[in-house]
């Protein structure tokens, strides 16, 4: 008979191993079997990220410090997978040596087909003669659980570098929760047939976004002040399906924003770099700037090069 945490063990193995590298199997079972999974010095699969999520940026670098996961298997259906991340590191640029790139994809993939790997990637078969499990209850449990995942980011760094302009953002906190009532309370979200909704609330605590000039040798001699500092935002996402079996994007999405704290300050140093930055944001928007390289597409009289 099929077992609801085999099913959910080796999900959560192939998912780990997609986007994390130099992850044994035998490491990961072990861990996912005792209910808590903690990894430390995480190194992602940038290639892996960047084509799942279809970032318009490249990813050069990306750390996680610690990685906790806790499964309360005994509660599945009622209480949440809690991921806890400690310390995660990223550097992005708009463009990325493409054999490098190439290289990197060949060698995930060439991991990825092995015999190991693969064994977990296999979808357990699920046959009629399960009582307990049928399909439908699976896939129903399957998204109940995925609807009401508790992630909480602890020092979340993000860096961005051009020429001489260098962009970074700090938070100290974000925690992504389900929300069980349209009064937002924390909890178990269910999403009724009559109203197939699934509310979830984002807080982000202390983003700070700095601007800074560096010089040829890529140093920063002087450093601005912050441009965004100790900022506080409530993030309200309503996500609403014609279906409570709906598994793909929802129909809607309604993003509310909330910035219960706000701090800017900008200085003549920092003005023309934040309109670099802003060119580049709206380049990437509007398809002008393709990825692997700092390509722009034609579009009119209106082109946005290299400084």
């Amino acid at each position: 008979m099929l077992r609801l945490e085999f099913y959910v063990a080796s999900f959560l193995t192939s998912y780990l191993k997609r986007f994390i590298r130099n992850l044994t199997s035998d490491d990961l079972k072990l861990s996912i079997w005792s209910g808590e999974i903690v990894l430390a010095n995480l190194e992602m699969r940038l290639d892996v990220l960047e084509s799942e999520f279809s970032l318009p940026f490249s990813l050069d670098s990306g750390h996680i410090n610690e990685l906790r996961i806790n499964i309360p298997w005994m509660a599945l259906g009622s209480e949440s997978v809690k991921v806890s991340i400690s310390s995660i590191e990223l550097s992005v640029s708009l463009s990325k040596d493409e054999e490098d790139f190439e290289n990197e994809d060949e060698k995930f993939n060439q991991s990825f087909l092995s015999s190991e790997t693969a064994s977990f990637r296999q979808k357990p078969k699920i046959t009629q003669t399960d009582e307990d499990l049928t399909p439908g209850y699976l896939e129903s449990l399957l998204l109940k659980i995925g609807n009401n995942i508790d992630v909480e980011i602890q020092n979340l760094i993000l860096k961005y570098v051009e020429n001489d302009i260098v962009l970074s953002v700090n938070i100290k906190s974000v925690h992504l929760f389900p929300c069980e009532d349209e009064n937002w309370t924390h909890g178990w979200a269910e999403i009724s047939e009559h109203d197939p909704v699934v509310r979830r609330l984002c807080e982000i605590e202390d983003l700070t976004v700095c601007l800074d000039k560096r010089s040829s040798s890529g140093q920063i001699s002087s450093y601005e002040e912050p441009v965004i500092y100790r900022c506080g935002i409530t993030v309200r996402l309503l996500a609403s399906y014609s279906s409570p079996f709906q598994r793909a994007i929802p129909d809607r999405l309604i993003v509310s924003t909330k910035f219960n704290k706000l701090a800017v300050s900008l200085s003549e140093e920092q003005l023309p770099m934040l309109m670099r930055i802003n060119e580049l944001g709206m380049a990437l928007y509007y398809g002008k700037i393709k990825k692997p390289g700092m390509e722009v597409l034609a579009a009119g009289s209106d082109t946005i090069g290299e400084t």
